[in-house]
């Protein structure tokens, strides 16, 4: 999101973010500055989270299933 208004670095009046000069003083306004691009997300470690997503799926069932062994054998002794 740009920013709508900036500041003459003269004076300091609040000028509008397309204007080329102060309307105060007639200083040359810097450019606005430019957005930051938006980062573009780097697919391996988007895979690599679903990866450690699957995996800690998968060690939580299995130690589910060792606790619910447990349990039955030490119910039916």
């Amino acid at each position: 999101m740009m920013a709508t208004f900036r500041f003459c670095p003269k004076c300091g009046t609040l000028a509008s973010a397309d204007a080329r000069t102060c309307g105060r003083c007639g200083a040359k306004l810097p450019a606005p500055a430019r957005a930051a691009p938006e980062a573009i997300p780097n697919p391996n470690r988007v895979i690599l989270t679903w990866a450690v997503y699957i995996v800690a799926a998968i060690g939580g069932f299995l130690l589910l299933g060792v606790v619910f062994v447990l349990a039955l054998t030490y119910l039916f002794r």
